[in-house]
């Protein structure tokens, strides 16, 4: 994209309507003294007369805008067809200097040209705004705490320039200000809902909202959901409505972080989760009411990819024994990495268990869910006369479950 040619007056060879699609790269420009705002004029010269004889104003209109859009805006000739199909009766100007003035206010603000051009084919409208309506919007968005670096990568997934700063951006801001009341966690938010909010579907948060806070949700809550989860909030309102009232049913407690789990695990985005998950299980032995006592305590356990969820039943029930009701008392622990904590620490648990020097009524929770420093006390160094090869099945050095005869019968022999 060259910006200097935004800078030359034009004057284009026009070529008939039906032809524009395979010559939209034959258009050439040339320095002239006339500028395309003058073959519209009543004044203008012989030249300009001929060139309406012709073709009509609207494929003047049309011709003039698809080479601007590929020679200054940087589309492809396939783009600018189709995006003047789409937006071409809305979208007329004089000649090129209202939005060679956007194009440099977007350059001026970090906007590099493969931004511009995602911005432009997303809605070109934004070239016949003025700077007086487009630098407001800007400058509002760092006062928020953007930046020019990362300004634009959010306007262009967002497609908040399009949007009015007193109609919709200031009461957005507003909104996620009273919940959040930090600048920086509302950017994030915004952030991560640049594609959501590209649909509108941001008029949703303020009943969604609403309701939450009817129903007693503290605000610390609310604003916990807001921060983790906030394309949730932005379903329909009637869905979300319904989504409360059946959590509400199965009893979890809306002061309570559950709930908000709860409310999220059921969205319809994560139905075809929900079925895959609920199947795995009963594969594995679980009824429907284990799986739904586990969902009361953890939520995330029927939002588990499928991968995930295989492998943390293949591994605890199918190589270290446990039962069913060991899962569901502490379903959480299918959350935790299976190749970084759940593997390591259960097959130490596995080599004491068959040395005798735990019970075998140990539990998940007690191995699972402690830092590190503090599982290594309690089941690795305190039994020093085997803690460094404790330390190798750690380490996944050592498979306890290849041959666990011999692994117990080396561990009887000192480390030499």
């Amino acid at each position: 994209m060259n910006p200097s040619i935004c800078e030359q007056p034009l004057i284009s060879i026009w070529v008939p309507l039906s032809n524009l699609s395979k010559t939209h790269l034959q258009i050439l420009h040339y320095n002239s003294p006339f500028s395309f705002a003058k073959c519209f004029s009543s004044k203008s010269s012989s030249s300009s007369a001929a060139a309406l004889s012709v073709a009509t104003q609207d494929e003047l209109h049309q011709s003039f805008l698809v080479s601007y859009l590929i020679n200054s805006c940087g589309l492809s000739p396939q783009r600018a067809d189709a995006v003047f199909r789409i937006y071409g009766p809305w979208f007329r100007f004089d000649g090129p200097e209202k939005p060679d003035s956007i194009l440099a206010l977007l350059r001026d603000h970090g906007f590099q040209d493969d931004e511009i051009v995602k911005v432009i084919s997303t809605d070109p409208r934004i070239l016949i705004c003025t700077k007086k309506t487009l630098l407001p919007k800007l400058e509002f968005f760092y006062s928020m705490g953007f930046t020019k670096r990362d300004l634009p990568d959010f306007l262009v997934k967002s497609g908040f320039l399009r949007h009015g700063l007193d109609g919709c951006l200031i009461p957005l801001y507003r909104l996620l200000k009273d919940v959040l009341e930090s600048d920086r966690k509302v950017v994030l938010v915004m952030k991560r809902l640049s594609f959501a909010l590209r649909k509108k579907s941001h008029k949703n948060l303020i009943p969604n909202l609403a309701l939450l806070k009817e129903i007693g949700v503290p605000s610390s809550k609310v604003a916990s959901f807001v921060g983790a989860f906030p394309a949730d909030l932005l379903s329909d309102p009637v869905e979300f409505h319904g989504r409360v009232d059946k959590v509400k049913a199965l009893g979890f407690d809306v002061t309570k972080t559950l709930f908000i789990l709860a409310l999220r695990a059921f969205s319809p985005a994560y139905r075809t989760t929900r079925d895959r998950c609920t199947e795995i299980y009963m594969e594995w032995g679980f009824s429907r009411q284990d799986i739904m006592s586990a969902f009361n305590k953890s939520p995330q356990c029927l939002l588990l990819s499928e991968n995930k969820l295989r492998g943390a039943l293949e591994f605890l029930i199918g190589k270290m024994g446990l039962q069913v009701q060991a899962i569901v008392k502490c379903p959480a622990v299918l959350s935790k990495s299976l190749d970084e904590r759940i593997i390591p620490r259960c097959s130490v648990i596995y080599v004491l268990v068959q040395k005798g020097l735990i019970k075998k009524n140990w539990t998940l929770s007690a191995v699972a869910f402690p830092v590190e420093s503090s599982f290594l006390h309690r089941f690795v160094n305190r039994h020093q006369h085997i803690a460094l090869h404790l330390m190798l099945v750690y380490q996944r050095k050592v498979d306890p479950f290849k041959d666990s005869c011999a692994l117990i019968g080396e561990m009887e022999q000192p480390i030499p």
